[in-house]
Parts: C-alpha cells; sequence; structure tokens
C-alpha cells in the first residue's frame, strides 16, 4: 500500500475538513507550462465540507495526504470527482482527470506514435501522453532548490475500465517502486514520489441490487487502494448547496427547485433512466436558469418548471419525458402550462352534432 511522507514544500498551509495542510507553492504559470490546469474559485463557490475529517471527503483528502490511492465509490451525483478536484485545489496540487471512452485505447494515456510533416517528409515521432505528463508532476525552483510537486490523479468511472487498463496500471500502485511501462519500448517511466492515483466508479442506477459496481475490479488492483464509499447528497444537502450559490434566493425558492430535482431523480432511478446522471451541478445550473428566468415568468412555480425543462429534454424518449413531467407536475402546478392545456384541449374538442 503505498502510504509516504508528504513532501514538506514549505510554510504554507490551509484549513480543509478540519485538518491543517500544507499548501504546495506552485503558481498558475507553472501548472499550465506543465499541461495541467488551473482552477477558478468560482467553481467551488457553491461547495461546502460536509462531515469534516470524519465525512467521506475528510477521508479521501487523509490518503491524498499520506500519498495513498484510493477507490471512491458512489451512486452518481454523489460528488465524488468533484470533491477530488475541491481537494486539489485546495492543496493546489496538479490535477488530471481521465476517463473510459468505448473503444479508446488505455496505451494513448502513457503514449503515441505520430506522423508529422517535416520538410515535406512524413516522419513518424513519439509523443508522451498526458498520464506520463501528470505522473511527473511539476518541477519548480525555490530558493535555488529543485521541488517537485506530484499530481493527483483521478480515473473516472473505473468500473467501466477494460481490462488492459489494469495491467498498465498495476506496476505503477506498487509501493516504493512506482513506475510504468512504456507501450513503445522505451523502458519503464518513473512516478513522481508523492503521486496519487484516485480510481472513482459509479453504483446505484446501472448496478446490480446487491451493491456490486459496474464490473469487478481486479483483485491485484484492488489490494493496492483503500476504498471511500462517497455519501449520497441528501435534500439539506443540495438546499444548503443552492443556498451558497445564490444568495438572493428565498428559502421557499431554494425548497421548490430542490424538491422539483429530487422529485425528478426519484423518478429518475425508478423508471432506470440512468443516462440523466443528476448531480448537484445540475442543481445548480437548474438554478442559474430560475434566476435569470424568474423576473419574466408569473410566478415561482413557473420559473421552476422552466428550469426542468432543461433536464427533461435532454431525453428523447417521450415516456420517460411523461414520467419526469409527472413528477415535477404536483410541486409547480404551472398556471401557464394548465391555461394552454386547456386551448389546446379546446382546439381538439369535435365539433359536436346538432
Amino acid at each position: 500500500m503505498a502510504n509516504r511522507q508528504h513532501p514538506n514544500f514549505n510554510s504554507l498551509t490551509n484549513k480543509i475538513f478540519d485538518f491543517q495542510v500544507p499548501v504546495s507553492p506552485v503558481t498558475n504559470k507553472e501548472l499550465t507550462d506543465h499541461g495541467f490546469k488551473t482552477f477558478s474559485p468560482n467553481k467551488f463557490s457553491a461547495f461546502y465540507e460536509k462531515g469534516g475529517l470524519w465525512g467521506w471527503g475528510g477521508q479521501v483528502l487523509s490518503y491524498i495526504l499520506s500519498s495513498t490511492h484510493c477507490l471512491v465509490h458512489g451512486e452518481t451525483g454523489s460528488g465524488k470527482n468533484y470533491t477530488i478536484e475541491y481537494i486539489a485545489h485546495k492543496l493546489n496540487r496538479p490535477f488530471m482527470e481521465f476517463s473510459f471512452k468505448v473503444g479508446s485505447n488505455p496505451n494513448d494515456m502513457i503514449a503515441r506514435s505520430s506522423l508529422e510533416n517535416e520538410n515535406n517528409t512524413t516522419v513518424s515521432r513519439d509523443v508522451d501522453g498526458n498520464l506520463v505528463k501528470a505522473c511527473r508532476g511539476v518541477t519548480i525552483y525555490r530558493d535555488g532548490k529543485k521541488i517537485t510537486v506530484p499530481a493527483i490523479i483521478v480515473f473516472s468511472d473505473v468500473d467501466r475500465a477494460p481490462p488492459e487498463f489494469f495491467e498498465i496500471l498495476r506496476e505503477a500502485l506498487e509501493d516504493g517502486a512506482e513506475r510504468i511501462n512504456d507501450p513503445l519500448g522505451r523502458g519503464m517511466i518513473e512516478i513522481a514520489e508523492g503521486t496519487v492515483f484516485c480510481f472513482t466508479a459509479n453504483r446505484g442506477l446501472d448496478e446490480a441490487e446487491d451493491g456490486m459496481i459496474t464490473n469487478a475490479i481486479d483483485a491485484s488492483m484492488g489490494s493496492r487502494v483503500l476504498g471511500v464509499e462517497a455519501e449520497a447528497l441528501k435534500k439539506g444537502d443540495l438546499k444548503k448547496i443552492l443556498s451558497m450559490k445564490y444568495g438572493n434566493f428565498t428559502k421557499d425558492q431554494v425548497d421548490l427547485l430542490v424538491d422539483c430535482f429530487v422529485a425528478m431523480k426519484n423518478t429518475a432511478k425508478q423508471e432506470c433512466i440512468d443516462v440523466l446522471g443528476l448531480s448537484a451541478r445540475n442543481l445548480v445550473a437548474m438554478g442559474k436558469v430560475f434566476n435569470h428566468m424568474r423576473p419574466l415568468l408569473p410566478s415561482d412555480r413557473d420559473g421552476a418548471r422552466y428550469a426542468c425543462l432543461g433536464v427533461i429534454n435532454k431525453l428523447k424518449n417521450e415516456g420517460f419525458k411523461i414520467a419526469l413531467h409527472g413528477a415535477i407536475d404536483p410541486l409547480v402546478k404551472s398556471d401557464v402550462i394548465e391555461n394552454e392545456a386547456l386551448e389546446n384541449d379546446d382546439d381538439d374538442i369535435a365539433p359536436c352534432d346538432r
């Protein structure tokens, strides 16, 4: 199990999940120069640290601080990737996320051959993949000293990963000898000390009722990580998130939007509409639409229904759409929609025979 001393960057510290933690001195320019993203504080304006060090977010942080690789699993929308990214932001650590697509080649994450034009001649060049860049971290210099700031690397939906992926990462997770085998035959690629691999997996809508994740994870890999179960967001959590993001919303408006969101989420689960993948991000987006449209509509209920359309209209299946409309109807009871429905009903009535 990887469990090494966290690099001692300097005296910079930050408080997160009740931990007083070291913060890396890397700058945004140094991050971008090494191919990493920078963080916008606005992205996390609606994030709150639930549970402190005993909550599941605190557990993830403790594993990252101790350089322990981990598997974070939980139902869609519980904030797994978002929480890890938030932690990386607060620690000011390099962060990179990978996901798995049907037909993708996991080796391309490490290296690939690329054909390029050079002096009107096509030449083949070996190009490092983003995983290699992430594993090297960010090298900086402070007071004449060389410092390597290790990255936090997320593999999203690892329960959908092809078997070849586990072969690639088995050695990368080997404590004290972390490395990756180059598929182009250039030897072993070293991984910066302190690099942490976080794997996330969904459960719930797209899994069996026995609680197992979509595909079994290779046992040799499972033995090299610790697990965290991400707790699903409850109504109170969602209300707090929405209130933090939109301070101008009244309590009734927050309650209405959250009730509509939860009603749609519950219906999606009952109808097995797994493609929706409703998360707090969707709720925040609904709030954004509501905030913009509410002044233009007769009531909060009309604004809430309008905001819900963005979720419902992602679906093609008319039966699923009707089910979601039915879920929110008791909550919104929109005068506008009802009046339109009455007008349409009048148009459809056949003239009486006299």
